[in-house]
């Protein structure tokens, strides 16, 4: 290939993945400014009840004033398992500044839970969702912590 095509191949070449990385930064910044858009514009979230692996009964009003991370999981999720000891860190890490940690289940019978609880233990409290009663938190609403 003469030199000048293979210049001239390598100039087009550095133009498209300039207008490529311009595109993905102009993406980053409207989802940014979608999120911050969103963030200041919810509701207060749902309540819910739901039992634990131990059959006590939690709903969201027993943790008002707290700071509370919820990590909806399943037992055949490979990156749930992959993060729960990262989770089991940060939830002991930041127990002491006002921050809760629930871990929920989507549609598993607690037998299968327990079991996945006993290879891979949660350290944090465990809801279950049996009759996935919250899946309406994943349609399209504007929800906020309390």
């Amino acid at each position: 290939m003469p030199f000048y095509l293979t210049r001239l191949f390598y100039r087009n070449l550095k133009l498209a993945i300039l207008l490529l990385c311009a595109f993905i930064a102009h993406s980053y910044a409207l989802e940014t400014k979608n999120i911050e858009k969103t963030a200041t514009s919810y509701n207060k979230a749902a309540e819910f009840k739901l039992l634990d692996t131990r059959n006590a009964l939690h709903q969201l009003s027993d943790y008002k004033g707290s700071i509370l991370i919820v990590n909806f999981w399943a037992t055949w999720c490979s990156p749930c398992r992959e993060e729960i000891p990262a989770m089991n860190r940060a939830a002991k890490q930041l127990a002491n500044d006002n921050v809760v940690f629930l871990a929920i289940n989507f549609g598993e019978t607690p037998d299968s839970v327990n079991q996945f609880l006993n290879d891979y233990p949660i350290d944090f409290t465990v809801l279950l969702d049996i009759d996935l009663s919250l899946i309406h938190i994943s349609e399209p609403t504007r929800q906020e912590a309390i």
